[in-house]
């Protein structure tokens, strides 16, 4: 079955209204329900904790944990609900329908470049080179409202390993970033972070990626991953009782949850030279959600062919179908989400994954993967801890 963002008041795009809204800033897009600005405005202190793929499901399946109690409901992702698009609109406050990062392929149009690039690395990804070797800076790309630009002294935190990446130091500017090696000491220099203040009203974002990263290659059943997922609940718990009376409302959510793989449900676009020679450039997008391109002697049945041929893998979406019915956002498009988001959308059912591999790109399938519409990607927690 797939669901539908919820940008009326349900997505982590309300949410960050919420929170844009408690510091004085307008959005256009409503509050969310379940936890409005007016909550928000006796504290001193607002952290905002993202855990990468920390999905409503997988949490609700887990035994009684400090995350689980402190649960008030669940939300809902964007689409496409990958961590380029959700981390965008955390630094934003958009839907990818205005801010335009589509997922973690996406193709730039730009002057005489036509890119497939790795979005968040800021490549190419067909041989790794950086964009900025191309002479594509990122404001030619990302859209120049950024919150950390709004709200005075935002403190972001972040691992050491992105902390400086070009998408990082654009997106993030005039940031106070404040990089950590490791999940205690994430939670060290949170805690320093909000001891610290001695002002006013302020913001802290904290970026937590590594339970992403152990499920994508893992999958939900792991050993590995329940003893990650322990020990971010524990470490959680240590943090909310160090901070305790700093008149602090700690808010933890995530970009998005994963589904379980099957070897037996993965598709190749190089296997599918029926589909394949219809396509004009490189799969976009996400394995659950791509963005197919297609050449214009083929556009009037590219529909059909695909339903014939994987029709029990994927639903086929035009680009139209996606952008009119507000699965993106609700306000105005980006310039370039139309280029963006390719003449056709392939959206996996069940939990089938589809991928093309370039000539330098090795074989290679997650355990579990994220970007389409189904309950585990799309609803993610929201966590309130009031200090």
């Amino acid at each position: 079955m797939f669901y539908k963002p919820n940008y009326e008041g349900g997505s982590i795009v309300n949410l960050m209204s919420s929170i844009t809204k408690c510091f004085g800033l307008k959005s256009d897009y409503s509050e969310l329900i379940l936890l409005p600005s007016e909550e928000l405005k006796g504290y001193k202190n607002i952290i905002n904790i993202v855990i990468d793929g920390l999905g409503y499901n997988y949490l609700m399946s887990r035994r009684k944990n400090f995350l689980k109690d402190h649960t008030v409901g669940k939300i809902t992702s964007v689409f496409p609900s990958t961590t380029s698009a959700c981390i965008t609109s955390f630094a934003t406050g958009l839907a990818p329908k205005e801010h335009g990062v589509t997922g973690w392929f996406v193709r730039l149009k730009h002057g005489k470049h036509d890119i497939p690039s790795t979005i968040l690395l800021f490549n190419d990804r067909r041989n790794e080179e950086p964009l900025i070797n191309r002479g594509i800076k990122p404001e030619d790309i990302f859209i120049d409202y950024r919150l950390s630009k709004q709200i005075k002294d935002l403190k972001v935190v972040l691992p050491d390993s992105i902390k400086d990446s070009v998408y990082t130091s654009y997106l993030l500017a005039d940031s106070n970033k404040i990089g950590y090696k490791g999940l205690e000491d994430f939670y060290r220099k949170t805690a320093e972070a909000v001891i610290s203040n001695k002002k006013g009203k302020n913001y802290i974002y904290g970026y937590l990626p590594d339970f992403d990263a152990v499920l994508h290659k893992t999958g939900t059943d792991s050993k590995d991953l329940a003893k990650l997922f322990s020990a971010i609940s524990k470490q959680t718990e240590k943090f909310v009782q160090e901070i305790f009376g700093t008149n602090s409302i700690v808010i933890i959510t995530a970009d998005h949850g994963l589904i379980d793989g099957d070897e037996d449900k993965r598709l190749s676009m190089n296997d599918l030279p029926e589909i394949n020679k219809m396509l004009e450039f490189p799969l976009c997008g996400e394995p659950r959600a791509a963005y197919c391109y297609v050449k214009k002697a083929y556009k009037k049945e590219f529909r059909k062919i695909v339903e014939e041929k994987i029709g029990h893998a994927v639903r086929v979406f035009s680009r139209e179908q996606l952008i009119k019915g507000n699965y993106y956002g609700l306000f105005e498009p980006n310039a370039d989400l139309e280029s963006r988001t390719g003449d056709f959308v392939l959206i996996c059912k069940e939990n089938y994954v589809i991928k093309d591999f370039l000539p330098n790109e090795k074989v290679k399938y997650h355990t579990a993967d994220h970007g389409g519409l189904s309950a585990d990607e799309l609803f993610v927690p929201l966590i309130v801890c009031r200090v």
